[in-house]
């Protein structure tokens, strides 16, 4: 019989099994460069362009309104001045065609012992006086209400305040148009005017000199003196004016984006 097969070789040693490959992490991945950069100046784009955009809009904005604002206070003025400037005018014309009582008194010697006309034409001079100071008033207020609501709406109370002081300038000019005497002490008057009291004691005393031409350095020589007076406090009350302009013009709107803080708000709402 045959012989017994042989033992079987001893068994070939394992292969090791191949390693599978790793799968990369998504975060591994590389990203191009040129992808990068796209999507970072997208988001800056997002972020930054409408606060720079609205900045520049709302400094536009902000411009245009307080250029609108002064030209309306401007023209206002402009109204008052002239209308305040006939009134005075007109008081000096009638002055002249009626003296008051101090003048008769003075051109015509001693008052007479029943003065009752002279008190009648008294009262009649300060009605009209009254009359005229409440049109220029009336007028002024038409005009200083809205100024007054747009300041509220757009600026500080500061600016409000400001807008009152300015009234208070335009009614003793009104005043002095009319009545031709200083409402309050001279160097308050001078104050509230914008000149020094010196200057208002030489142009309140003007006001109602008929008597005189104005100097000739003025520069219309055919002014009367009393002209020549008022006209030079409404310099004055103009300098008030262009302060006021000026207040305006630097001044914040709110709402408005227009300083570098109001641009990091809008970068930084949070």
């Amino acid at each position: 019989m045959d012989a017994a097969a042989p033992e079987t070789a001893e068994p070939q040693e394992k292969a090791e099994p191949k390693a599978e490959p790793r799968k990369r992490s998504w975060w591994r991945v590389k990203i191009p460069t040129a992808v990068v950069v796209t999507f970072v100046g997208i988001a800056l784009t997002a972020w930054l362009l409408p606060a720079f955009t609205r900045q520049w809009d709302d400094r536009q904005k902000a411009q245009d309104l307080k250029a609108s604002i002064a030209s309306q206070l401007a023209a206002a003025t402009s109204r008052a001045l002239l209308q305040s400037k006939q009134a005075q005018r007109q008081a000096a014309l009638l002055d002249a065609m009626h003296p008051p009582p101090s003048e008769v008194g003075e051109s015509m010697g001693p008052l007479p012992a029943d003065v009752e006309p002279l008190r009648r034409a008294l009262a009649r001079r300060e009605a009209r006086a009254l009359a005229a100071e409440a049109r220029l008033e009336d007028a002024w207020l038409f005009d200083s209400v809205k100024l007054e609501a747009k300041l509220r709406a757009y600026f500080s109370p500061d600016m409000v305040r400001r807008l009152h002081a300015y009234n208070l300038t335009m009614a003793v000019l009104f005043s002095l148009a009319t009545h031709g005497a200083i409402p309050f002490d001279e160097k308050r008057t001078a104050a509230i005017l914008g000149v020094t009291p010196s200057r208002l004691h030489r142009d309140a005393r003007a006001i109602f000199d008929r008597s005189a031409s104005a100097p000739t350095t003025a520069l219309d020589p055919g002014l009367s003196i009393a002209e020549y007076g008022y006209v030079d406090l409404t310099n004055g009350v103009l300098e008030t004016q262009n302060a006021l302009v000026t207040s305006i013009l630097n001044a914040h709107v709110n709402g408005y984006s227009t300083t570098t803080r109001d641009l990091i708000n809008d970068l930084l709402p949070f």
